[in-house]
């Protein structure tokens, strides 16, 4: 798992998009890690890993939340700068 991270960190559009440029997912292990890309915070935010069956369900349910992921990173990268 440390090398598939160190690669996203490299090359973090790898994968396949999933409606939008920033939220991809790479096949590893037969799972599905499924991930967002936050290109102005120089973050890759590794979300869930899931199984081919369970596939759809967290897509839906990671795209009703786009916007609270992208408020979490927000916080933590603020937070993380007043130390």
């Amino acid at each position: 798992m440390e090398k598939f991270e160190q690669a996203l960190k490299e090359q973090p559009f790898s994968g396949k998009p999933l409606g939008y440029e920033f939220f991809r997912e790479k096949k590893f292990d037969g799972k599905r890690l499924i991930f967002l890309v936050y290109s102005e915070h120089q973050v890759v935010f590794l979300v869930t890993i899931v199984e081919k069956k369970v596939q759809q369900q967290a897509i839906d349910m990671i795209k009703l939340s786009l916007d609270a992921y992208k408020e979490l990173i927000e916080r933590i990268i603020k937070d993380s700068k007043s130390l």
